[in-house]
């Protein structure tokens, strides 16, 4: 079977954006199923982060590309953590050592 039109689009794209898309997407739902869960309307969330609302529907539509700096506000405000990254050591001593230790 032929591909579609879309199909030899999706061709087109570069890995990087394709895992890009995705986890914008997945970054996304999670703060969407974070917001039902404790029944917060965007408006409510928006206002507790300090942001307009038109702002989170960017993220809420996975269309903001988020810097570490607001994704750890969002997960501060929902005492969640959105990210995850799992192979990190867990002591991380050494990077926060200065000359006079």
């Amino acid at each position: 079977m032929a591909k579609s039109k879309f199909g030899k689009l999706l061709d087109t794209v570069s890995p990087a954006t394709k895992t890009l898309v995705r986890k914008q997407k997945e970054i996304a739902d999670k703060i969407y199923r974070l917001l039902k869960q404790r029944n917060l309307t965007q408006k409510e969330f928006a206002q507790q982060l300090g942001m307009k609302e038109s702002q989170l529907c960017k993220i809420l539509a996975a269309n903001a590309n988020l810097t570490l700096k607001t994704i750890v506000k969002i997960e501060t405000a929902l005492n969640e953590e959105i990210v995850v990254i799992s192979d990190v050591p867990p002591k991380l001593e050494h990077v926060f050592k200065t000359s006079a230790d």
